[in-house]
């Protein structure tokens, strides 16, 4: 399974290496539970959205990590940030 970024995603994923490595880690985490268990299963409680074609899981209160999933990618659309913001 490939894990993708969109031009955001990235962003948001490298400041996380350089501001706060326990949120990072976290965000692994999940992304490796997407990989194991699939979309709506696992890690974070997963969730539909409505909105946006896609997923999301909790990092923390603040943050949610939006991801879209296919057979065979995983593309991280956000990890910072609720998705309605």
């Amino acid at each position: 399974m490939n894990v993708l970024f969109t031009p955001t995603g990235w962003n948001e994923y490298l400041i996380w290496q350089t501001e706060d490595r326990k949120t990072l880690i976290k965000i692994n985490r999940l992304i490796k539970s997407i990989m194991i268990d699939g979309a709506l299963k696992g890690e974070g409680k997963p969730e539909i959205l409505r909105y946006i074609n896609g997923y999301s899981r909790r990092i923390d209160e603040q943050n949610r990590l939006v991801y879209q999933y296919t057979k065979t990618d995983i593309i991280i659309l956000s990890c910072e940030g609720h998705y309605d913001e």
